[in-house]
């Protein structure tokens, strides 16, 4: 009877053949050695690497970690970190500062219960809201007080978009301690006023973007770093005063401060950047349109970086003296009069601060002599002149009598008319004899 293979037999056969034709082949010819790792090239191809494992849980705190593998070669694996989650507290005020007395303040980290937190409230009024506003493990913090203002303390960075779009604080006061404030941390706010601290470094990327609240930004002698955009579109920002230790001022720092009138730098060497952007294509369009500087007068040290920009981009430039001024012109504060000095005052474009200088009294400026009593013969005239500054002052002055004219074809008329004043003088000099006795 003839025997009729199964395809299980069949199969089986197939892969002892297969296995003894692998034996008499020379030794070498195959290899199943694993391909080296540090090579993942594929015959010219790159990794393509799966979504990868969470092998380490990141904490508030310690990074994790996160496995990839290649789909090509398995063998090929990287790992990549993953950044500590940070803590996500949810604050409460546990017993409110008022404007003598500091308060306090207790947090629950909402990501693990059991990191708990705690601050003091900064003694400057009734707080309605207080919280964490630092990146990493940086201590800063912010309170919010019942006036709308904002008082960032503690020490660090503020991370960026920290406070982006409040219309509720009207002041912002940066305490000392805080070195950095991040991109975009203040952008589209109404502050009315800045108070930067003397600590602050650097100034991220659109920090005040599109803050059309305060006029006037007075940045301290600790800031290195203004970034790109930084105070763009502060459409009501009229001066600034970059401190001396500024070295770099981003692209379009200034973007669009149309009302700026005043921008002060106090370091001569300044690196104040702009960018090529492409020309505005619309017809009409407004000119210097991404300008770092807009417009106003630029402050400086002669013979600087600062000074070469303002030349360039066409801005009028006024030079500081040894001590940082811009004094103007002038101004007379106290007119001075004919016989006393004025005062003339000279303020400061860049601080405000002046100083004074006397103006010398005028002196009177007089008028002619207006002749009152005319001279005769017999009797003395008399003249005066006033002052013509207005100070009321009057001079007079004798005028000597008119020379006797008795000689042959003198006077006849006049002759009789000092005759009879010497007759009645005569007479009323004999009535005062009689009644003085």
């Amino acid at each position: 009877m003839k025997k009729t293979r199964t395809p299980v037999s069949l199969l089986l056969c197939t892969l002892l053949a297969l296995l003894m034709l692998l034996m008499l082949l020379p030794l070498g010819t195959v290899s199943f050695a694993a391909e080296d790792p540090s090579n993942p090239s594929h015959e010219g191809r790159d990794c393509e690497w799966d979504k990868g494992r969470t092998i380490t849980v990141p904490t508030c705190t310690t990074p994790g970690e996160v496995k990839y593998t290649c789909k090509i070669n398995a063998l090929h694996t990287k790992t990549e970190a993953i950044p500590a989650t940070n803590h996500d507290y949810e604050w409460t005020i546990t017993k409110n500062s008022t404007a003598t007395a500091p308060g306090t303040a207790t947090a629950v980290c909402k990501n693990n219960p059991a990191h708990t937190e705690s601050m003091t409230i900064p003694a400057r009024g009734t707080a309605v809201e207080v919280g964490y506003c630092g990146t990493g493990l940086n201590h800063a913090y912010y309170a919010l007080y019942e006036d709308g203002t904002l008082f960032v303390f503690g020490a660090g960075a503020i991370k960026a978009f920290a406070f982006m779009g409040r219309e509720d604080v009207h002041a912002l006061v940066i305490g000392d301690g805080i070195t950095e404030i991040g991109s975009s941390a203040f952008a589209f706010c109404r502050f009315e006023s800045i108070d930067f601290g003397n600590t602050l470094e650097t100034i991220g990327s659109l920090a005040f973007y599109d803050c059309d609240g305060f006029e006037e930004v007075l940045l301290p002698d600790s800031v290195k770093d203004v970034g790109d955009c930084a105070f763009g579109l502060s459409s009501n920002l009229k001066k600034v005063v970059f401190g001396r230790n500024v070295e770099l001022v981003g692209d379009c720092a200034l973007l669009q401060c149309y009302e700026l009138k005043q921008s002060v730098f106090l370091n001569r060497d300044t690196i104040i950047v702009e960018k090529e952007h492409p020309a505005p294509v619309q017809e009409g369009a407004t000119p210097n349109l991404l300008r770092t500087i807009n417009g106003g007068t630029v402050y400086g040290y002669a013979g600087g970086s600062v000074e070469a920009y303002a030349n360039e981009k066409g801005l009028p430039f006024v030079a500081l003296d040894a001590e940082g001024h811009a004094f103007d012109d002038g101004v007379v504060t106290t007119k001075p009069t004919c016989t006393e000095d004025g005062v003339e005052t000279f303020t400061c474009a860049v601080c405000g601060d002046s100083y004074t200088a006397p103006v010398a009294a005028t002196g009177h400026e007089w008028s002619e002599w207006i002749v009152s009593i005319n001279p005769t013969e017999q009797h003395e005239g008399q003249a005066y002149r006033y002052c013509k500054n207005g100070c009321k002052q009057i001079e007079t002055k004798t005028i000597d009598k008119l020379p006797e004219t008795n000689e042959e074809g003198g006077n006849i008329f006049q002759q009789i008319l000092d005759w009879v004043q010497s007759f009645f003088d005569r007479i009323g000099e004999a009535f005062r004899n009689l009644f003085r006795f």
